[in-house]
């Protein structure tokens, strides 16, 4: 997420800019449970102005990222971000 966002110039407050991570676990084995989804939440303080490219970021920035792609057909991960501007 934070290349994507540097890509379209978004000025974003590094001291808050966090994710809360969430992984719904189904079924087992003999041994573990499995994890069948993992879903993020991004937390982002951003200037007035910035919205539009920061959702596109949001929107676009698993294509890039590497736990997604090589997680991405063993688990469905989805993801949402609660955007503030300051």
């Amino acid at each position: 997420m934070h290349g994507a966002l540097l890509a379209r110039r978004v000025e974003f407050d590094q001291d808050h800019f966090t994710a809360d991570v969430e992984g719904t676990f189904e079924g087992a084995t003999e041994s573990t449970l499995l994890l069948k989804k993992i879903h993020v939440t991004y937390h982002l303080r951003i200037p007035p102005g910035q919205r539009d490219a920061t959702e596109r970021a949001v929107r676009v920035h698993a294509r890039a990222c590497p736990a997604h792609e090589s997680l991405k057909n063993a688990i469905e991960i989805t993801w949402s971000a609660e955007i503030e501007e300051y």
